[in-house]
């Protein structure tokens, strides 16, 4: 099974009800980028101030007051460490994974650029993080290119809270896996789709300082 936290969608800002989630809850919009919007609410009267904000700020800049993308994600709060995973894949086949950590933010807000490659994880997270994201691919029958998935870890398992088929930050957490584990992340991604055959090594470790 792949653990995911309990969520709900909201398209209707005007009539809000979160049962049967309970707080504390995180809060997406379905417009943005880069965890823009993403706000921790532990009770109903900050929930309906963000509402209340959104609303007014979506109708002002994102022209989106009949769009589709005026709505909300809520899901509960998943306390535990978080990882980013990049993976390339190769009909079904893992060529490459790719790990960052975040330590464990608890917000209210969420930065989304404050990325760790972590050279000292534990051999047990690592697998734990990459049985997820296979589960995942597997699940959505994802075959060629990539996936960044996002999960948070704790004594109940490996939560995961966003998946993506798409290179990680638009790209730019390849440059920093490049670095960090001394191989040409952006050469492996274009392989993918200009080699018939491409080597698969799944284990590439970072460099320990």
């Amino acid at each position: 099974a792949i653990l995911t936290a309990k969520s709900k969608l909201i398209m209707d800002l005007k009539n809000v009800d979160i049962a049967p989630l309970k707080y504390p809850l995180i809060i997406k919009p379905l417009m943005g980028f880069a965890s823009s919007g993403v706000v921790k609410i532990n009770d109903d009267n900050k929930l309906m101030e963000y509402i209340k904000l959104l609303d007014v700020v979506s109708s002002l800049y994102y022209d989106c007051s009949k769009s589709r993308d005026k709505g909300v994600i809520l899901e509960e709060f998943i306390d535990g460490y978080e990882y980013a995973v990049d993976s390339l894949w190769k009909n079904g086949t893992p060529v490459a994974h790719f790990i960052s950590s975040k330590d464990n933010p608890q917000g209210p807000l969420f930065k989304d650029h404050i990325y760790i490659v972590d050279p000292y994880i534990e051999s047990d997270v690592k697998n734990a993080l990459i049985e997820a994201v296979t589960k995942v691919v597997v699940a959505s029958n994802y075959k060629t290119g990539a996936t960044h998935i996002e999960m948070r870890i704790n004594h109940k398992g490996c939560y995961v809270i966003e998946s993506a088929c798409r290179p990680g930050g638009g790209g730019i957490l390849y440059k920093v896996y490049s670095d960090a584990y001394d191989v040409n992340v952006f050469k492996l991604f274009l392989g993918l789709y200009l080699k018939d055959d491409v080597e698969k090594k799944n284990k590439y470790v970072p460099k320990k300082l």
